[in-house]
């Protein structure tokens, strides 16, 4: 026996009827959350009609009142084939809906059947069918949702879980407020995609002006080595040149015993030793007796330091019987 079709006409005073209403193409798996009614204030559909959602709150307050769970189906079945009595499964079932800048989404628990559909492609679109007020068209609430191959409202979403199985998730990887709009999320995948160009780029045409290919890098430190290697050199055997001048001035000039030759260039280790020891040739009186009994050598004696010998010994910072065993050749 085919079933009477209902009323959908509720209480004049509300004059409400239901409309079949269709989604935007998209693909993807079987979402959790799904987008029910776009947000704006007015739903066109591809086919020229217009309702207003002024009020989705009182849309989401009254699924909540029903206290039921909302059907998805195939091609409307509910709204169609079951009023004829045939048996219409449902795809999944919508349990809470909740409000996210003005539009509606509902969170889907799918069958088996249903979730196979969506995720195998062969169901990509969604379409909420409602209630709305005859005068006015606005949205009052949603009767069901079926799963279609023709959508009729271009402003919803297709199934895509890549977009919506964690928009808050999304919006915190990329910076923004969990209430970011679908519009600041894109621009921000947009700007992110453009900064990896920007530094994949980068990297693989580094500015010159600060990167040097490996190679040259490694022939410029191995060149400056080198030469830091051959100014030292240069600056050890200058050194000793000026030492070896200095010694034979002053044991020309009588102020310094060749047996006092080693302790002088031990003085004269660098530049700053050599400096003090030409001042002191400079100031020091001569050590050394015009005749010694031994060439080269001033007599021991009985080791008493002259007036001169103090004097080299002030001059030098040397203690008197340093000298004195430096004098003797001890």
């Amino acid at each position: 026996m085919t079933a009477p079709a209902p009323d959908h006409h509720c209480a004049a005073d509300r004059a409400e009827r239901r409309a079949l209403c269709f989604a935007l193409p998209a693909g993807g798996a079987a979402p959790e959350w799904i987008m029910l009614l776009p947000a704006g204030g007015v739903v066109s559909g591809i086919d020229g009609r217009r309702w207003t959602l002024s009020d989705p709150a009182r849309v989401v307050d009254a699924f909540r009142d029903r206290g039921l769970d909302l059907v998805v189906d195939w091609e409307h079945g509910s709204e169609t084939r079951a009023l004829a009595g045939e048996r219409t499964p449902a795809a999944g079932w919508i349990q809470e809906l909740e409000l996210r800048d003005g539009a509606v989404w509902g969170r889907v628990t799918w069958t088996e059947a249903g979730r196979a559909d969506i995720e195998s492609g062969a169901y990509r679109y969604i379409s909420p069918s409602f209630d709305f007020v005859r005068s006015t068209k606005e949205i009052a609430r949603l009767t069901s949702v079926g799963l279609v191959h023709a959508p009729n409202l271009p402003a919803l979403p297709a199934l895509n879980r890549e977009e919506l199985m964690d928009l808050k998730a999304l919006c915190r990887e990329l910076g923004l407020a969990e209430t970011a709009t679908m519009d600041e999320v894109l621009a921000a995948v947009r700007r992110t995609k453009s900064d990896l160009a920007t530094a994949t780029n980068r990297a693989e045409t580094p500015d010159i002006a600060r990167f040097v290919p490996r190679a040259d890098y490694d022939t410029a430190v191995a060149r400056a080595t080198n030469a830091e290697k051959a100014l030292a050199d240069v600056e050890a055997a200058t050194l000793k040149a000026d030492v070896d001048a200095l010694i034979e001035r002053g044991k020309a000039e009588g102020k310094i015993s060749p047996a006092t030759e080693d302790f002088y260039r031990a003085q004269c280790r660098d530049r700053a030793g050599v400096d003090r020891f030409r001042d002191f040739l400079k100031a020091a009186p001569k050590v050394l007796d015009p005749s010694p009994s031994i060439p080269g050598k001033p007599p021991a004696g009985d080791g008493t330091l002259s007036d001169d010998d103090r004097a080299v010994c002030r001059q030098m910072g040397f203690t008197e019987d340093d000298w004195r065993k430096h004098r003797e050749g001890r």
